[in-house]
């Protein structure tokens, strides 16, 4: 946690946003529902990502 709150690359802003997904997937044991779309059809993990809030540097700095 230490090394997350400090890592310079993401605002905190980023880092709110991250926490708070992590959350939601650490809530739903790793399946959150909108992952479970109906009929098989999932979305892609850059549309989920986007769809929650991440921003471009979340994405590539910490999510990629």
């Amino acid at each position: 946690m230490p090394s997350f709150a400090t890592f310079p690359l993401l605002s905190w802003a980023d880092k709110g946003a991250i926490g708070r997904l992590m959350i939601l997937i650490t809530r739903s044991a790793g399946r959150p529902r909108d992952l479970q779309a109906p009929g098989g059809v999932r979305p892609n993990m850059l549309d989920w990502l986007r769809r929650h809030g991440q921003t471009e540097a979340a994405i590539s700095r910490f999510w990629g």
